[in-house]
This record gives structure tokens, sequence and C-alpha cells, in this order.
């Protein structure tokens, strides 16, 4: 009589409940499960080495990795982006010593998806996954307005300016579409405005941001990718100088990245190429 695999029937367990809950805390798995904490690590950690799950680097929660939730048929609209961008938030964190975060536009404002700055010393270690910020306030913001296609752009303008929100209505004020436009694409980044952030949850300390877009092969902005500093650090400038081809370098990479995996499974691999956003910002100049 053949005997049962009793890791491996542990590790389905594991598989099946990451499908149904989608990302998980280590806590509310183990509830689920009615592992052992030991046990459970074990078996997270065999998976994370096999390529099967990944986890958040904001929130620490666990997840499949996108192939399989899309072969599952489990709903995950933005994971393919998070586990995409994970490594090269890591790499930017390393090269510049600053926190990033990766976000896209969710309807009237800027959705974040993923960041390193809970990774980062106590002055910055400040929650940012699922805050929805302001388009014309956020460096995240900016970029997109900037970069998004012109018909998107005017019908988010107008949106924008219908808003109940005043710090929407900003985009009413005379001259300061095509000021900041113009800002925008002769730095090649958005900034921040000075002291944004959402009051419920501030950081112990001014931040500033700059931000670009993460543009397709076809000038689609997939997402907006920014860098966060202490204002007290250092000036924009200073961290442009320094940080802004870490920074496109990191959008080109994710852009390479997403397009690679969602041409998995073709025959022809469709790849940005390294002039998408120079090309992107002569047109816009």
């Amino acid at each position: 009589m053949v005997k049962n695999i009793a890791a491996l029937a542990r590790g389905l367990v594991v598989i099946e409940t990451l499908q149904e809950t989608g990302p998980v805390a280590l806590a509310e798995l183990q509830e689920r499960t009615g592992l052992a904490k030991a046990t459970l690590l074990r078996i997270l950690r065999t998976l994370v080495e096999q390529g099967w799950v990944f986890r958040g680097l904001g929130d620490h929660r666990y997840r499949l990795r996108a192939e399989l939730r899309i072969r599952s048929h489990i709903p995950g609209r933005h994971e393919h982006l998070i586990e995409r961008a994970g490594p090269i938030l890591e790499r930017l964190q390393q090269q510049t010593g600053w926190p990033s975060s990766i976000a896209v536009r969710d309807q009237y404002r800027m959705h974040i998806l993923e960041s390193t700055s809970r990774a980062l010393s106590l002055q910055l270690n400040y929650r940012v996954i699922g805050f929805r910020v302001h388009i014309p306030w956020s460096a995240f913001g900016r970029a997109y307005l900037a970069y998004c296609p012109d018909d998107e752009r005017a019908e988010l303008l107008e949106a924008l300016a219908r808003s109940s929100d005043p710090r929407d209505r900003i985009v009413t004020a005379p001259g300061w579409v095509e000021r900041t436009l113009r800002e925008v694409r002769e730095h090649g980044y958005g900034t921040r405005m000075a002291r944004y952030w959402l009051s419920h949850d501030s950081p112990p300390e001014p931040l500033d941001a700059i931000a670009v877009p993460v543009l397709a092969a076809d000038d689609k902005v997939l997402a907006v990718l920014n860098l966060v500093w202490l204002s007290s650090a250092a000036s924009t400038d200073a961290i442009a100088h320094d940080y802004l081809p870490d920074l496109l370098e990191a959008a080109r990479a994710l852009a390479s990245s997403l397009q690679a995996g969602s041409a998995s499974g073709r025959e022809r691999d469709q790849t940005v190429p390294e002039t998408a956003f120079s090309h992107r910002k002569s047109d816009k100049s």
C-alpha cells in the first residue's frame, strides 16, 4: 500500500488557502490552515523558493504568483504588477538608499500598490499600501497627467474640475495645467506638492518625491514609479541629479518585465525599447 506524503498534503492546503483568500498575512494563514507556525514558515519558504508564492514588500502578505492565479481563475487585478515590481523596487532601494512605491490610476486617484517604505528606517517606516492619493497634488498624479494619452488627460481634467474636493479643483486655477505639464516634461519627472500627504497617517517628517511613468511600447502608462526622501536630507534637484537615471532605468525594467510577462506563451516577445521614455518626452515637449 502506497503511503501519502504528509508534508506535500500540508503544502497543498496552503496553496488552496491562498487561492481562496488572495493576499494573506501569516497569522491569518495560520488560523485558516491550522498549521503550526514553524511548519507553516517552512512550507512558505519552500513555496517561495520554488516560485509558487511571493511575499509583498509593503504589506508582508503572502500571495500566489500571478501566473498561477490566472491558471486557477482567481481574480487578482494587480497581482502581476505587484509581483514584477517587487525585485525592481528592492534593487532601486539598494541603489538610492531611499524608498520607492508603485501606483496605478484608479478613477480619479492614484492607487499605491507596492512600496519599500517599511523596509527602511523608523523615520520612513510608514504605511502607504492601498492609499489613493490626489492626482494634482502627488508626484504620481502629475507624472501620469503629463504622459497619459491626450484624450484620457482631457477627460480626467474635466472630471477633476467637477470634483467636490478642493484639492482636485486646483486644476481649474489659471495656468495650472499648462505650467504643471510643462514642468514635468522639461524635468522628466513629476513632483509632489509641498508637504502634501493624507493627514490621518502622515509620516513623522515632511517628505518629498519625484515620479516617472512606466511606459509600454505603445506609450500607454502602465503605472507610475516614485522615489521618496526626507525633505530635510536633500533638495529635489540634488536627488534628481543623483538618482533620476536609476529611477528611469527601474521604470524601463518594469515595463519590459510586464511586457515580457504578458507575452509569455505567445510566439512573439513584445519588449519595450530603451528609448520609449525619451521618445515620449520629446513628443510632448
